[in-house]
């Protein structure tokens, strides 16, 4: 397991490369969350199904997107990613400050092996309109190897323009299940082949999170691991960065003293008008 989070050393790090790997302080709660989901995953697929070995019960990709698009909502009802944050608040708000807003909706992800549709390619999410000055967070629900793990591009966050390829994407229509399950209904992928040759695979451990720039060159293509790559990906930003993201795409998760102060003067003070 890697070391836990060292605010001068890592943020460095993640200013420089784009991206960063560390191991949560608090990691029962990802276990928890695991768990949880496991045992959804045995009472709709299989009793004998686990997260790794789901792919064996569940080839079929409509029935994929049925199961995926059911555990989607549960998360999202039960807001199971809330507990991460908050047992690891420090970690968080070290990052981008007190004013700190999450994902109000996270992306569970699953890749099964060998299922390229599962995937959506290299990209980077400031070509779909995301702000520079947000931040991904990928929690893994499984191990991870340099087969299955995600890619990303080093240090790609200073480039300014990436070549693209941008099709329309004929398995997602916008607001789709697909598209809620976060599939673009617009795909935007990486054309630049010197750049593809620079991407580097980032194994994880559960309880570990991979934190990078929304700017960062990151994605699958295809898992060539024997396992299923379950993940989180949840996006954070301060709370006074502009994201280019519907109104409703974030939740406020905590506010710094000096914010409540002020939004204190200003209520009062227009109610008073």
């Amino acid at each position: 397991m890697r070391q836990h989070f060292n605010l001068n050393r890592d943020a460095a790090l993640l200013g420089a490369e784009g991206y960063l790997l560390t191991a949560l302080e608090n990691q029962e709660c990802v276990f928890d969350l695991r768990d949880k989901l496991e045992r959804l995953v045995r009472k709709n697929v299989s009793g004998e199904a686990t997260l790794e070995n789901y792919h064996e019960f569940v080839s079929n990709n409509d029935e994929n997107i049925r199961i995926h698009y059911k555990l989607s909502k549960l998360f999202w009802e039960g807001h199971w990613h809330l507990e991460v944050f908050e047992r690891n608040k420090d970690f968080f708000q070290g990052l981008v400050g007190r004013d700190l807003d999450i994902q109000a909706k996270p992306h569970l992800r699953l890749a099964r092996p060998e299922k390229p549709q599962d995937n959506i390619g290299f990209h980077r999410d400031t070509d779909y309109g995301a702000s520079a000055y947000e931040l991904s967070c990928v929690f893994s629900l499984t191990n991870l190897n340099n087969l299955s793990a995600l890619r990303l591009v080093p240090n790609s966050h200073s480039l300014l323009e990436v070549k693209v390829t941008a099709v329309k994407n004929k398995d997602s229509e916008k607001d789709s299940i697909r598209h809620q399950l976060g599939v673009p209904y617009f795909l935007k992928t990486l054309a630049d082949e010197n750049l593809k040759k620079k991407l580097i695979p980032v194994p994880m451990k559960i309880g570990e999170v991979l934190v990078f720039s929304l700017a960062v060159i990151h994605g699958q293509e295809i898992n060539k691991g024997s396992d299923t790559r379950w993940s989180i990906d949840a996006r954070i930003k301060n709370s006074f960065i502009q994201s280019g993201s519907r109104s409703d795409y974030y939740r406020n998760f905590d506010t710094s003293p000096a914010t409540q102060a002020g939004i204190t003067h200003y209520k009062d003070n227009k109610q008073a008008k």
